[in-house]
């Protein structure tokens, strides 16, 4: 059916066929629209893992052309030095990170008297007083320091565990794709 939109009839099936038209446009522009949306935490773990697998595919090759291993078992090694980089580093510097999370755990209370007081001082802290006089936020910072730490090393955990696993098969994909090139030229070759 061809859909003529510069035409003005007064036939109320051309302008039944024009809104269903319409309507399915605006339809289509909200679902994508949607989904990208909700794609928001997916998309940067994507360019993540196709980054970081470029980068594993080149050491992967210089590791393969040096010392001889094939393309498959040099993904490996590199895969493998990296997750033991990640354990070292998490290793040495753990302990720091959390002697450092737990000095902001105890300053948070100091910093959160800090405002109460600079707020009881400005007239308008006075009036933002009478609203939230009942809550005690020194009880509050320890906990939802806490809860947000949790939360971000899951997040940070889950996020890691989501690439490795993407991250492998792209550069092994990339290894599988780059043998059969050379084996094609090989045999176009022979």
């Amino acid at each position: 059916m061809k859909i003529n939109f510069l035409n003005k009839s007064s036939n109320l099936g051309d302008f039944a066929s024009r809104t269903a038209v319409v309507a399915t446009i605006a339809a289509a522009t909200v679902a994508v629209s949607f989904l990208l949306w909700k794609l928001t935490d997916l998309l940067p773990a994507v360019f993540a893992t196709i980054l970081i697998a470029l980068a594993w595919r080149g050491v992967a090759e210089q590791l393969s052309a040096r010392l001889g291993l094939s393309q498959g078992l040099s993904l490996g090694v590199v895969a493998l030095g990296s997750l033991a980089s990640i354990a070292l580093a998490l290793m040495l510097f753990g302990g720091q990170l959390v002697r450092q999370y737990d000095e902001v755990a105890l300053d948070v209370p100091a910093a959160i008297a800090l405002i109460e007081r600079m707020l009881e001082e400005h007239p308008w802290g006075r009036f933002v007083e009478k609203f939230v006089v009942h809550v005690d936020f020194s009880k509050m910072a320890t906990p939802v320091a806490s809860s947000l730490a949790r939360f971000l090393g899951r997040s940070a955990m889950a996020s890691l565990m989501d690439v490795l696993p993407s991250l492998a098969g792209v550069a092994g994909r990339s290894c599988r794709f780059r043998f059969q090139d050379e084996t094609q030229d090989l045999l176009k070759t022979a």
